[in-house]
């Protein structure tokens, strides 16, 4: 009878530490904060538009990006008037780096010094995009190089901006860097051959040295990378220009979707694009006080609308980007850049930069039983669905949502969806599209087996202490 008593004892025990342990895997656990966590930022970034003002500029954004042909000296709303607002404000100057107008007045520079790239019918090389009038550059000429430099030092001095945002400045192969070009048989004035990719690596490398050895506190923008798939499958020769140069800024064109498209990145081009983020803020970024990193994740620029997936709306897109966004930040030195429309660029301050997030308590992870990724900061839980599939996920606490609702209890993410919710009151999320035992289940299940565990526990102490009396009591007798 003890022996099978203390069997059904020990069958108790264990139920209720699998109910422990079944609790546990649905839920999150409270993780000690240190007091050193620093809340994090994420920046909006945008183009210059002159129908936007110095003070909107400064109130809305914390970057921006001005193409030297539209500096005004007498503009009120030029980068020294937002600078006497917010001194911590970026401005940079535009540049391309590998092609050059023929409107432009240093265009009679580059013909006289040789300075145009030749197919090799010897035909002056330009652009599919942007027409005969924008032709490509020699980037590996030495004296190319120190022009630019020089060019670069002068506009941007002169002016007050922070440094240059160079175009197509970023690309390790002959068909990026010239992604534009009428054609790819391009010949390298200095070998008589056509361009390898390497010559090309080495050659972006002279431009860097130059443009730092002249500006040695300025920021250097190179825009290139595009997005994750690109990041994954060029890291290494990335790398290759990233570690031989002194680049400050990079930035991802089409991080989070492509311009005009109207279809969604696949959720494993999504998922690449999360991850190079998260490699880009531990190589790139951390422990590097001046690097930025600008993210792009396009709805209007200079007026025109962005092409959408059917059935969108532009505030999806913007909450999808800046939602997926924060599931990989590690520092506050990102920038998001979605429109240079006075309207929509308040409208993206104001409901979802402005608010604080918080510190991060931990890293992005994808809520069981889902295609929903999720993060919790101390002040804000983010999820995000980048799949074609609407899930439900249960919420513990209440939370106040962008649209500035408080909700609690299960909360639909449709496809293609991200969502901040606010709220200091923070618990678990998982996910209740499919079965799973109820957490407050499972809580009572637990406490229901202590309680037997415990009774049980007793009974056996009080029937071992009745054994041992009654053995002292014989022991007596027999004496």
């Amino acid at each position: 009878m003890r022996r099978a008593f203390s069997g059904i004892m020990l069958t108790l025990l264990s139920v209720s530490m699998l109910a422990s342990g079944l609790a546990t895997a649905n839920s999150y656990t409270t993780i000690q904060l240190q007091n050193n966590q620093s809340t994090l930022t994420l920046h909006q970034y945008t183009f210059y538009n002159w129908q936007i003002t110095a003070q909107e500029f400064a109130k809305y954004t914390d970057s921006f990006q001005m193409h030297y042909d539209q500096h005004n000296p007498s503009d009120p709303n030029s980068i020294e008037e937002i600078h006497l607002l917010r001194p911590d404000y970026i401005g940079l100057l535009y540049r391309n780096i590998h092609k050059v107008s023929s409107n432009s007045p240093e265009y009679r520079t580059f013909v006289s010094d040789g300075w145009l790239l030749r197919d090799t019918r010897g035909n002056v090389v330009f652009s599919s995009v942007y027409g005969v009038t924008s032709q490509m550059v020699d980037i590996g000429n030495p004296d190319y190089q120190n022009w630019l430099a020089d060019w670069t030092y002068n506009q941007t001095i002169l002016h007050g901006y922070n440094g240059v945002f160079c175009d197509d400045g970023f690309g390790a192969y002959m068909s990026e860097i010239w992604w534009d070009a009428n054609t790819l048989n391009i010949m390298n004035p200095r070998t008589g051959a056509i361009w390898t990719d390497q010559e090309v690596r080495d050659a972006l490398i002279g431009v860097y040295a130059h443009l730092r050895s002249k500006m040695p506190n300025s920021l250097i923008a190179a825009n290139g990378i595009y997005n994750g798939d690109r990041w994954q499958a060029r890291k290494d020769a990335y790398e290759y220009i990233i570690n031989r140069t002194d680049i400050n800024d990079l930035m991802g064109e089409g991080w989070w979707r492509e311009w005009n498209s109207t279809v969604w990145y696949s959720e494993a081009s999504w998922k690449n694009s999360l991850d190079s983020l998260v490699q880009l803020e531990s190589y790139f970024i951390q422990n590097k006080t001046t690097n930025l990193f600008v993210l792009c994740c396009y709805i209007n620029v200079d007026g025109v609308d962005s092409q959408l997936p059917s059935g969108t709306t532009q505030l999806q897109v913007a909450r999808y980007g800046f939602a997926s966004t924060l599931l990989g930040i590690q520092s506050s030195r990102d920038y998001l850049l979605f429109t240079n429309n006075e309207t929509l660029m308040a409208e993206y301050h104001d409901t979802m930069f402005s608010k604080s997030i918080g510190y991060p308590i931990d890293n992005y992870s994808v809520v069981s039983g889902t295609d929903v990724c999720e993060r919790f900061f101390s002040n804000a839980l983010v999820l995000v669905n980048p799949s074609d599939t609407p899930y439900t996920v249960r919420l513990d606490g209440t939370f106040t949502n962008l649209d500035e609702a408080n909700v609690s209890g299960s909360y639909v993410m449709p496809a293609h969806t991200g969502e901040v919710l606010y709220g200091f009151d923070r618990g678990l999320s998982y996910a209740s599209n499919g079965f799973q035992l109820p957490q407050l289940w499972i809580f009572g299940i637990i406490v229901a087996l202590d309680v037997i565990t415990a009774l049980s526990l007793v009974i056996i102490l009080m029937a071992n202490a009745e054994r041992i009396r009654r053995r002292s009591r014989r022991v007596v007798n027999d004496a």
